[in-house]
């Protein structure tokens, strides 16, 4: 509850008379990349909201270097002695701006803390427990509109499953045109299966860019999956992201050699960010 005032009114018409202004927004995986792996942190929010484009225009100086934002969300990050000064260059910039916050939903000086949706620290990324356990809280879906919002809220954590295309095979087939809603041991079964994946998948650390990447790719008859990695100082891979994805029905008739080429394909694509320039 709250006693301010909000105005409630339909923009439809108002938006669609609008002129589009497109402005991407920031890769989710980007930004925790860049955030994740430091000392100190700061949660902020911007009161009230603010469009992307204005916010990377005001703090263009600022971003990547120890600053990140997605909308009115921002996040101040790096090494405990510099963290007052990242603060202030912070200030600064919202005050020039005219920017407020919101003192309730501002946290300072923390080692880690929740930024969309993931928790960040020094150790890496790892997913928010609180979602985690709503959603290992929610019953068998019974119809495509519940099975969707579940594996939405899976799906959003994909990054930490290690083939989740196969785990999820059996559900993703009920939502194609035509299938009929049928909700038996297999679906259960990968319905558990998920749950558990999530509850102990694994803290991914942080890309070090000074060190080279690892790819190892995997592909079956039905799905393909790769992890990318780096190795510690006691040269063991630990991994920073997992991508997977159902092979299509002409795919699955190409040979043994074509499909693990086809996996190395879509893992080179899919990690391009992170391998191109980087050994």
């Amino acid at each position: 509850m709250t006693s301010k005032i909000r105005v409630c009114q339909d923009f439809r018409k108002l938006n669609a008379a609008t002129k589009k202004d497109h402005h991407p927004l920031p890769f989710t995986d980007a930004i925790l990349d860049h955030v994740a792996g430091h000392e100190m942190y700061s949660f902020l929010d911007g009161f009230s909201g603010y469009n992307q484009r204005m916010m990377t225009t005001i703090f263009q100086d600022h971003l990547r270097k120890f600053l990140e934002i997605f909308i009115d969300d921002f996040c101040v990050f790096g090494p405990r002695d510099q963290h007052i000064n990242h603060l202030q260059q912070t200030f600064d910039k919202c005050r020039e701006a005219q920017l407020s916050l919101h003192p309730e939903k501002c946290f300072f000086f923390m080692p880690s803390g929740i930024l969309l949706g993931h928790r960040v620290s020094s150790e890496g990324i790892a997913m928010d427990k609180d979602k985690v356990k709503v959603i290992e809280a929610l019953d068998p879906p019974t119809n495509i509109r519940e099975l969707r919002a579940f594996l939405g809220h899976v799906g959003y954590y994909r990054r930490f499953i290690h083939m989740y295309a196969i785990t999820a095979a059996s559900l993703t087939k009920l939502l194609r045109k035509n299938e009929p809603y049928e909700w038996g041991e297999e679906q259960q079964t990968a319905f558990e299966e998920l749950k558990e994946k999530l509850t102990s998948a694994p803290v991914l650390r942080s890309p070090d860019w000074n060190k080279p990447f690892h790819v190892f790719v995997d592909t079956s008859a039905f799905a393909t999956g790769a992890v990318l990695s780096q190795r510690d100082e006691n040269k063991r891979d630990y991994p920073i992201y997992y991508a997977s994805r159902q092979l299509s029905a002409a795919e699955k008739n190409y040979t043994t050699t074509e499909r693990e080429a086809l996996g190395m394909v879509f893992a080179v694509k899919k990690f391009r960010h992170y391998l191109l320039g980087y050994e």
